[in-house]
């Protein structure tokens, strides 16, 4: 049994992601599917969710995990959708997805909807799910919306998002910041990694290498997502691994945190930061990390 195996045991996750836009989405999917955590279900959100629940469910199902993939909200609450220049649109105007391969675009993914996946397993298993959100959070405070108690029963929030050691309206946070502030507002326990501690984990040298090399169906895919990630931005981006880092606080000590008050800005200057307020929610705030002994353990779990 490897060592990912044995420290990782059956965790329930259910895994909410903007995959397909950035690389690191991509990653922490195959890390998290080289596990053995228990991954319930997968919830895409943003822009074309339909797009990016096709991407996850072709690159879990490379990787030999079946569990439900289900699309979620594309639109934000209240604020309009972020479209960037160079993205590519629909018909109906929303935005391609850019690492949608050719082949993942008859991939199946489940009819239910992001919510229901989310309350359905808060619901069988209370107490007992974390939940982590890798992107904005509109389907979380979508499904908060629905059935609060049932959501209230989720074990916890891990997520990827936010700042407090700079000004800063984070991108994931700053997408929907009214589904961001509902979230805060429920009674689920959260652990916010921000991009503030993020932005040092970048994946080079020996371990890049470790990963472009293998041989793993479920690798084969993940360097081509990388190259075409790498080629749209003519190889000027760094492979930061902001949501790998976030999903491996489940699995190690790799994140240190301290307990902060925080409100998520809702208007003006201060929309979408996530501001320190002695009135604010109680969490646990990443404040450091240990990039090298993270990046060894997701490279050992993707080449297995």
């Amino acid at each position: 049994m490897s060592e990912c195996e044995t420290t990782c045991g059956q965790q329930k996750i259910i895994i909410d992601t903007d995959i397909g836009d950035d690389i690191d989405d991509a990653f922490a999917l195959s890390m998290l599917a080289n596990c053995s955590a228990h991954i319930l279900g997968v919830t895409t959100v943003y822009k074309n969710s339909e797009e990016r629940a096709r991407i996850a469910a072709y690159l879990l199902g490379k990787w030999g995990i079946s569990c439900p993939v289900a699309a979620g909200q594309d639109y934000p609450i209240s604020e309009p959708m972020k479209v960037l220049d160079f993205e590519r649109l629909c018909s109906d105007g929303r935005p391609h997805i850019s690492q949608l391969l050719p082949e993942m675009e008859r991939t199946d993914y489940s009819g239910m909807s992001a919510a229901d996946l989310i309350l359905e397993s808060a619901r069988t298993y209370p107490g007992q799910v974390t939940l982590l959100a890798l992107g904005p959070m509109t389907n979380l405070a979508q499904a908060c919306r629905q059935n609060p108690a049932v959501f209230d029963q989720l074990g916890e929030i891990v997520m990827m998002g936010g700042s407090v050691m700079n000004d800063f309206a984070e991108w994931n946070v700053r997408c929907d910041s009214e589904a961001a502030a509902e979230v805060f507002a429920s009674n689920v326990p959260i652990r916010m990694v921000g991009v503030d501690v993020t932005f040092g984990c970048v994946l080079n040298g020996d371990n890049l290498k470790r990963i472009q090399r293998s041989p793993r169906a479920g690798a084969e895919v993940l360097r081509a997502m990388t190259q075409r990630y790498v080629g749209a931005y003519s190889g000027k981006r760094s492979l930061v691994m902001h949501d790998p880092l976030t999903a491996g606080v489940l699995f190690g000590d790799f994140v240190k945190f301290r307990k902060m008050k925080l409100r998520v800005g809702t208007q003006g200057c201060e929309r979408g930061k996530t501001l320190p307020c002695e009135t604010g929610r109680e969490c646990l705030v990443a404040e450091g990390a240990a990039y090298d002994a993270f990046l060894n353990f997701m490279t050992d779990a993707i080449v297995g």
